[in-house]
């Protein structure tokens, strides 16, 4: 008996036929042309009499790739890939721990896994130093311009933020200031403008 690729996937889908059973997922049995009579069948098959089953030259199955889902699963891959890869920049840039889990919902473990990762040591305790008028300013124009786009505040926002600042005001800095400013109510009515 050869075990070829087909046998390999015809296999797989016999794990998958006994994990929708043990799951009672009988739903899915029959999304795949299982009904009753088959499911009995199967049952009454040992393991080697599966991968005999598996390795005959005649296809019983017929895989289909279903395109609309197929590109709609790709583009959300692809998106929550950049969204990670923004996570990591931000990380990496040590953001603040707060800043996190606002936008991401990270946790305390996971936010000290991922900085560790980095080769970051623990991040400082307290509030960064108060900025001066300046550097307040800066920030409010960034967060003005940031409006006038989108109401929104994620990984892209606060790297734009922190890139138009050219890396040099830490990104714990504008997390506390723009913190204050929506707890002030001044971004709430920045919004409203």
């Amino acid at each position: 008996m050869t075990i070829t690729k087909e046998t390999e996937l015809i296999n797989a889908v016999f794990v998958y036929f006994h994990r929708c059973q043990e799951e009672e997922d009988f739903t899915a049995l029959q999304e795949m042309g299982f009904g009753p009579n088959e499911i009995r069948a199967l049952n009454t098959l040992s393991s080697a009499d599966e991968l005999r089953l598996a390795s005959t030259r005649s296809h019983f199955l017929s895989i289909r790739l279903n395109r609309k889902i197929y590109w709609r699963m790709i583009d959300y891959v692809l998106r929550e890939k950049s969204r990670d890869a923004k996570v990591d920049e931000l990380i990496s840039c040590d953001a603040p721990l707060q800043l996190m889990r606002a936008i991401t919902g990270m946790g305390t473990k996971q936010f000290n896994l991922r900085r560790n990762q980095f080769g970051l040591q623990s991040q400082p305790t307290g509030r960064p130093p108060q900025p001066t008028k300046e550097v307040q300013q800066f920030i409010w124009s960034q967060v003005e311009a940031l409006f006038k786009r989108s109401n929104s505040f994620g990984p892209d926002e606060f790297l734009q933020i922190f890139n138009a600042t050219e890396r040099q005001i830490s990104l714990r800095v504008i997390w506390n200031l723009i913190h204050t400013w929506e707890n002030d109510g001044s971004l709430k009515r920045l919004r409203k403008i």
